[in-house]
Order: structure tokens, then sequence, then C-alpha cells
């Protein structure tokens, strides 16, 4: 396999549950196997086909790919050439837009939070490794005062060392820990990935995009509401693709 190949993220579609899939799909086996009840004797749901006479068959009885040339990969560069020709495509000039609802991704940049005219800024990593939880690391220069919000489900922690404690419990004048408890950190991650606020006090503007393979991802945002303003910078994305 190569290296460079990108990820996938796949996702379970209508046909996936409950009885679905055994109904929208069949297995082909000999015809003795279906003569002597093989369904049966395994329990199974979905329907058996019998197969044909497959042992003649060979690519010029495709009926759309028929074509057998010759095809060379250099083992240096991984150029693949089909009948002496190397086989080559344009790179994307665009890529598609980052899915609001991807899970499993990681951010890093700066954020300025502004509350009643009073600013906050810190460097962040926000990481969202499932729909409930989120690890959120906020510091100032060089890695100094860092603070790490961890979200399990709706509740919001804040973590010092071995030291736990409910968001809720810290300084209510802070411009940061007033806008984090403001909004939930699911809808905030969501609309760091471009989406927009479903909430109708909230506004989000996206101002900038850039590459992050496989996707088109914000790299300036800014989300707004009455007294409270967050601008973030995210200077790299990275997406890892589902197992």
């Amino acid at each position: 396999s190569l290296m460079t190949c990108e990820p996938l993220q796949m996702r379970p579609q209508w046909g996936a549950f409950g009885s679905a899939p055994a109904s929208l799909s069949a297995c082909f086996v000999n015809s003795l196997a279906i003569d002597n009840d093989l369904s049966g004797s395994l329990g199974l749901r979905k329907q058996l086909l019998p197969t044909g006479p497959t042992r003649k068959l060979n690519k010029q009885h495709m009926l759309h790919n028929d074509l057998c040339p010759q095809i060379e990969v250099d083992p240096q560069t991984f150029d693949v050439s089909v009948d002496g020709e190397v086989a080559y495509c344009e790179p994307a000039e665009t890529l598609p837009r980052a899915p609001d609802n991807l899970v499993d991704w990681e951010a890093r940049g700066k954020v300025a939070f502004t509350y009643q005219g009073v600013t906050e800024a810190a460097r962040f990593h926000w990481a969202r490794s499932t729909p409930q939880n989120d690890v959120v690391a906020l510091s100032g220069p060089f890695s100094m005062n860092r603070q790490t919000i961890e979200r399990r489900d709706d509740q919001l922690l804040w973590r010092d060392g071995d030291e736990v404690r409910p968001l809720s419990d810290l300084d209510p004048d802070s411009p940061a820990l007033t806008a984090l408890t403001a909004i939930s950190p699911e809808a905030l991650g969501r609309w760091l990935l471009g989406a927009q606020a479903e909430l109708a006090d909230w506004e989000v503007d996206v101002t900038e995009w850039q590459a992050a393979t496989p996707w088109q991802a914000p790299s300036r945002v800014t989300i707004r509401s009455t007294g409270i303003e967050i601008k973030v910078m995210i200077s790299q994305w990275e997406f890892s693709p589902a197992p």
C-alpha cells in the first residue's frame, strides 16, 4: 500500500441499520449449498443466489472494462504506466469543505476572548475525539499558565495537574471562561469547522479558509453575541480517518 493515500471518512448510511443490510444484499454460493439448505442450517438472513458458469470467464467478458493493458509501477517514484504512458491526474485546485459534524479532529492556533470590553488572548489546542468528548488546552506565551478544559457529555471540567473542578466554580469575570460557559462546546466545535450558528443570539463569520487535507477548513473565525466576541485564528488542522 502507498503511504501517500488520502484518508477516507466513512459513515453508515440508512442501509446499514436494522434489517436493511440483509434485504439490500445477497450472497452468491454454489447451487449445491442452496439445495442443501445452507441458509437454514446457518441461520442466514441474506438471500442466497446460485453462481453461474464462472470457470471460463475472463476480463474480455466484462461489459464496460475489457481492456488488459500492460501496467508497470516504478518502485522508487510510484509512477504508474499504462501501456508505456505514465498515468497522471492534475492536482485538485479546490477541496470540499469539512463537514460540520466531523469528529476525531484537532485544531491549533490563537484565540482572543472579549467580554464587556475586557480581552484575554491565548494559544489553544482543541482535540475532539468523540461527539461527547473535547479537550481544550489554553496557554499564554511560551506555554505558560497552561489550563486544560475537558468536556464529558454536558459536563465542563477544569483540570490543573491532578486537580479537577467544575468550570462553573472558577472566576466568573474571566472573558475566556465566560465565553466557554455561555456556548455549548459541542456547538463551538462545529462553529470552528464553519457551521452557521443555530442560536438566534449568536453570529459566526468565517473570513478565511485553508487547505487541510482532505478538506477545506476555516483559518479565521469570528463568533459574536451580545457583549461577547471570540476571534479565532487556526494555524493547523488535523483530521483522522474513521476506523
